[in-house]
């Protein structure tokens, strides 16, 4: 697709779109700037503007904000959403608990949903089981601004030579 091609798409799709379209539009508009201003390293991660604490008794925390681009048709958070989420916190406790230098990519998540995402955010916390040589396993908790407790999770992950 040309430049003016996707200019002309996205002014259509403003001009016919309800405010609702508006705003979703406008959302992943301001995560892709994020992306192109290298506020955020992948595409994911500028569709779910994460904001991401340290916490000091070792835990990892993420923050996303619920958009109607994170629904499923029942208007509650996708669980794709959720299940990545717990994957984006696991992964940066694992990623904060390994040297310098090294990586790790999941191997092996397990998700357990336990009430419908809603509300204006979800926040996982992540804190490490278990690190090693070569597989580390981490577990987080979700849940939305009222203290709902929406899911669990554990994921392993293969750290890479």
């Amino acid at each position: 697709m040309t430049k003016d091609q996707l200019i002309k798409e996205a002014a259509a799709y403003i001009e016919a779109g309800s405010e609702e379209e508006r705003e979703a539009f406008a959302f992943l508009l301001q995560g892709l700037q994020k992306k192109q201003n290298d506020q955020s390293g992948s595409y994911i991660g500028a569709w779910l503007q994460p904001e991401r604490t340290y916490l000091p008794e070792g835990k990892s925390q993420i923050t996303i904000p619920l958009r109607v681009v994170h629904e499923n048709p029942h208007g509650i958070a996708h669980g794709g959403i959720t299940a990545t989420l717990i994957d984006m916190a696991t992964g940066d406790i694992v990623h904060r608990s390994l040297p310098e230098g090294k990586k790790a990519v999941t191997a092996d998540m397990h998700v357990h949903y336990l009430q419908p995402g809603r509300g204006e955010t979800l926040t996982a916390t992540a804190e490490m089981i278990r690190t090693g040589k070569t597989l580390c396993t981490a577990r987080a908790e979700i849940y939305d601004e009222r203290g709902v407790k929406v899911a669990e999770g554990t994921a392993m992950y293969a750290v890479l030579p």
